[in-house]
């Protein structure tokens, strides 16, 4: 098992707070070519009715609903989890209820707490490839989803940020950002998905990255490191990316990311 799949870590270290998650989101909602944010996209392709019960696992501090906050309906009933109670406390803080009747909760999704054919729609972005054991996940999600719900599984391809990929094994391979999406990407979730749902369908969102503050590469290649050292190798990389933004005016980076929406 991998530090990316490996429960106590994800839980105590890597997103024991949403420092490590924030720096990443901070890179694509300020850098992105496509204008149209991603929680917006996400939101988009939800296809709820009124009163839609719906869970989220591993939502982190409550991006998706924070971003949308003006376009949720006060019919529906929200449950956010994840697996960090302190990624849960940061979503508690910055959504409360809104009286809306939101539920909380820290919990292992291959293990939910909820009653058989409870929700409309589960939703996980971008956090499958941190699950050792995926099929426990996707027959607890089978289990939990109403005749007809939807499970929403957002992840990226083995393509995506490749530049800066190369850039990190180049100046602070111990950063280790090479393969944590490998074991749910969009090049193999869907035969994953196929193996508990029969009908699944993958959306893709074109996108790339423009970046012109060396600084922020700098971020969030140190979210990835372990250590408390930044990561050897952080300058060099630093001094180059400025480099490159000096002479051609901004690092190009490229995108694949995409969602499955996978029906009981």
């Amino acid at each position: 098992m991998s530090r990316w799949t490996d429960p106590q870590y994800l839980r105590e270290q890597q997103y024991r707070d949403p420092a490590n998650l924030g720096a990443r989101a901070a890179l694509h909602r300020r850098f992105s070519t496509n204008d149209y944010a991603w929680q917006l996209w996400v939101f988009d392709h939800l296809d709820l009715r009124a009163g839609a019960r719906v869970l989220e696992l591993g939502g982190g501090p409550g991006d998706l609903w924070v971003e949308n906050r003006g376009r949720l309906p006060v019919s529906w009933h929200l449950t956010l989890t994840d697996l960090s109670p302190g990624m849960v406390r940061q979503a508690r803080q910055r959504l409360g209820d809104q009286d809306r009747g939101f539920v909380y909760a820290a919990v292992d999704a291959r293990a939910l707490p909820f009653r058989p054919e409870s929700f409309d729609r589960v939703i996980a972005n971008h956090c499958l490839y941190h699950v050792p054991r995926r099929r426990d996940l996707l027959h607890e999600v089978y289990r939990v989803l109403v005749p007809g719900g939807r499970f929403y599984a957002a992840t990226n391809g083995k393509e995506h940020m490749r530049e800066l990929r190369e850039l990190v094994s180049r100046f602070a391979p111990s950063a280790d950002t090479a393969n944590v999406v490998e074991p749910f990407c969009l090049e193999n979730g869907e035969s994953q998905l196929r193996e508990v749902f029969s009908t699944v369908r993958l959306r893709r969102q074109e996108n790339g990255l423009l970046v012109t503050e060396p600084g922020a590469i700098v971020d969030y290649v140190r979210s990835y490191v372990s250590d408390e050292r930044g990561g050897p190798g952080l300058a060099a990389l630093e001094s180059w990316v400025q480099g490159r933004i000096a002479t051609h005016g901004a690092l190009t980076i490229s995108k694949d990311a995409g969602m499955f929406a996978a029906t009981k």
